[in-house]
């Protein structure tokens, strides 16, 4: 294998051909309140009461991408009619 040169970058830094970088595997709770449409406080609020999936990687809290997709689906699939103990608007 030949020698990596000192000003080469780690491979999820390498753009694509298409000039766009490979998704992110996690949002900060900033970011995955913007994309909820929510306040980046009512997202940390929904995080300490373990409504919102997050995991602290050092001192960074991060939502993972696909946590927040399943958490999604299974609001979208749950039923929300009265006794379901849900609330969907």
């Amino acid at each position: 294998m030949p020698p990596t040169p000192p000003d080469a970058k780690p491979p999820q830094a390498v753009r694509q051909d298409d000039g766009h970088r490979p998704e992110r595997l996690a949002l900060s709770v900033e970011e995955a309140s913007d994309l909820l449409g929510i306040s980046k406080w009512l997202g940390y609020e929904m995080v300490a009461q373990g409504i919102l999936p997050a995991l602290r990687l050092g001192r960074r809290l991060v939502v993972p991408r696909a946590a927040l997709e399943r958490m999604l689906e299974e609001v979208a699939h749950a039923p929300s009619g009265p006794g379901s103990g849900r609330a969907v608007d």
